[in-house]
């Protein structure tokens, strides 16, 4: 009987180290790897010389997890929907509050105006995320794919934004944060590693392809 047990329990441990761990098994020995040698999808620490910065406040050494903090001048409010993982309105909000909404990176673009939206959000263990709650709203972020589609809702207004790539960076590597082209408008979605893994941050980049008037 109590080899039974024994097993039973050990069986479980296994199990739940599995369950546990496989995601983030998955991500760095599978998925990042493929990132990493794709042309179009690419890890680099290094900034691109010749982009220009939206906001001369953001230092190069700063980090991520600080450049919410910054005070806006202007609290805006809009709406992030992302289809594939059943989020709907994802309430958005300008500033560092990551608990009850997404972060809207203060002195970063609006909804369809040209230059870089930039909006953070938490992530734990994949297993775990739920498309309400904003402690793990961003968890599957990583599973988005080229042509996925991303919509921004505000001042009735509805702006698509089609996925182009996604880059494995560093956190105080800032120039993530600007925008390709000033004359475009571009969607930067950034959050932890996998499993909310801090040494890292996990950057998704759209385009975008539609606009459309609600009223």
């Amino acid at each position: 009987m109590n080899k039974i047990i024994s097993f039973t329990l050990l069986f479980s441990g296994v199990v739940l180290l599995v369950y546990t761990w496989k995601p983030i098994f998955e991500w760095h020995f599978f998925i990042k790897p493929e990132i990493t040698e794709s042309s179009a999808i690419f890890l680099s620490p290094l900034a691109p010389s010749n982009q220009p910065v939206f906001d001369q406040r953001l230092s190069q050494d700063a980090s991520f997890a600080s450049l919410p903090a910054i005070q806006s001048e202007n609290t805006q409010t809009f709406y992030l929907t992302i289809g594939k993982f059943g989020i709907v309105r994802a309430k958005v909000v300008t500033g560092n509050d990551f608990i009850t909404t997404l972060a809207h990176l203060p002195n970063s673009s609006l909804p369809g105006e040209p230059g870089n939206i930039v909006i953070s959000g938490h992530s734990i263990l994949p297993q775990f995320f739920s498309s309400r709650n904003y402690i793990s709203i961003f968890s599957k972020l990583y599973l988005l794919e080229s042509g996925d589609k991303i919509i921004l809702e505000d001042n009735n207004q509805t702006y698509t934004y089609t996925v182009t790539e996604m880059l494995v960076v560093g956190p105080k590597d800032t120039w993530i944060l600007r925008s390709p082209n000033p004359y475009n408008s571009y969607l930067t979605l950034l959050t932890c590693g996998v499993g909310g893994f801090s040494a890292e941050r996990i950057i998704v980049r759209g385009t975008l392809s539609n606009s459309q008037n609600l009223i």
